[in-house]
């Protein structure tokens, strides 16, 4: 648990609290509800929000760091997971 706090309080210093609590939140938000793979599904969303956020921010000359967070959680959406599981009709 240590080991996690260190690194939290590193990875905020290095790249912003908005930045390291959507890369947490995010892809466990994405993966909630899944029964199945939810592990890989994470880091695919993960993967990549990064992976097009740094694109995005390369094309579009905006900051890295904005980018990726909006990248995460359009990539999120885009995998077609549900915002929550419907209740099953009775």
């Amino acid at each position: 648990m240590c080991c996690f706090g260190c690194a939290v309080t590193v990875s905020v210093q290095l790249v912003g609290l908005f930045l390291v609590f959507t890369t947490l939140v995010v892809p466990a938000l994405a993966t909630f509800y899944s029964r199945i793979f939810g592990l890989s599904k994470a880091y695919a969303v993960g993967a990549l929000g990064y992976l097009a956020g740094l694109v995005a921010s390369v094309i579009t000359d905006l900051p890295s760091g904005a980018m990726i967070g909006c990248a995460i959680v359009i990539s999120r959406h885009s995998h077609g997971l549900p915002l929550r599981r419907r209740a099953k009709a009775a």
